[in-house]
């Protein structure tokens, strides 16, 4: 049914998939994958006649890639099948389902599937109440059904820089974050930061966590040649930033209170050097630092960020 392999999930037994037979597989939280299979390819049946018959396959194709994708982001993200089996028959719910599903297959690379479903994913697991964390989540599927991927990972990389914290777990399990650009967050005293929930950390600690971010763990994520200058009339247009002269994101006093480095010293800026190169490619510090991205554009951002940790964590 969904090609010859097997699949785990978190908890999950393996689930063995062959050919076209009719065999209920099931996930661990016993997900149904012919319920969903059928309910994916069903939405976008309708519109099969639309694209030229040479074009048919490609787009068969597309969408079985797209339903084993979603299957595998549902268990990523941990959906229960009892809020799938409520869900996924929604008109909401198959509407971003098809908008979706019909952008990747259009254009299977110039789509970001992954990013797209783990918007819908998300959506699913939403609570039903939050109507403004719903209209957010739906611009954000919306700006990445017409965005390609190279606009994303420009969207992904501005999150990454502004709002890619370091957290870590208080004595109480809270989950606190360790920010030293977030003022009335945190209080320094002599050469430490105290976080609260009895997060204490040394200054020297936390700026080596921040250049690491910004260094090693840029160039894993971004890795050499990955990103590209985009055109912001699209981004823009959609929402997902706003960039005038007369902004700023306070870049330069950002990255010193994380690092510890001044971007303007060139000493302290080839410390950040995988940061410098990247940020060049949009046209340096000044350019850089008037992009100011909207809770839609970190949506996007963080949903290819999330697919792309996923990697590396496989």
């Amino acid at each position: 049914m969904l090609g010859g392999k097997n699949t785990t999930g978190d908890a999950s037994s393996i689930i063995n998939t062959h050919g076209s037979n009719n065999t209920t597989n099931v996930y661990n939280n016993n997900l149904d994958i012919k319920m969903i299979e059928v309910i994916v390819k069903g939405i976008m049946h309708d519109s099969l006649p639309v694209f030229q018959e040479q074009a048919r396959q490609k787009v068969q194709d597309a969408m079985q890639d797209y339903v084993i994708a979603l299957i595998d982001e549902l268990v990523e993200q941990k959906t229960p099948a009892s809020k799938i089996e409520e869900k996924l028959p929604s008109p909401d719910i198959q509407y971003s389902i098809f908008e979706t599903a019909k952008a990747y297959a259009k254009s299977t690379v110039r789509a970001d599937k992954n990013t797209l479903i783990n918007l819908v994913v998300q959506k699913i697991n939403a609570n039903e109440e939050d109507y403004d964390e719903l209209a957010s989540l739906d611009l954000a599927i919306e700006a990445s059904s017409k965005l390609g991927v190279r606009q994303i990972k420009f969207l992904s990389f501005v999150n990454y820089i502004h709002n890619i914290a370091k957290f870590s777990q208080g004595v109480d399990g809270e989950i606190v974050v360790m920010d030293p650009s977030k003022e009335n967050k945190f209080s320094f005293d002599s050469n430490s930061y105290d976080f609260g929930h009895g997060v204490i950390r040394s200054k020297e600690e936390i700026e080596s966590l921040y250049i690491d971010l910004y260094t090693k763990q840029l160039i894993d994520v971004f890795p050499e040649g990955d990103l590209s200058m985009v055109s912001l009339s699209i981004p823009l247009t959609l929402g997902c930033i706003s960039a005038t002269p007369y902004q700023s994101c306070n870049l330069v006093q950002n990255i010193k209170r994380r690092t510890g480095l001044d971007l303007t010293d060139q000493h302290h800026a080839a410390k950040l050097k995988p940061l410098m190169d990247r940020i060049s490619i949009f046209g340096g510090v000044e350019s850089f630092d008037v992009i100011v991205i909207t809770d839609i554009g970190s949506k996007v951002g963080a949903a290819y960020l999330s697919t792309k940790m996923k990697l590396f964590n496989s």
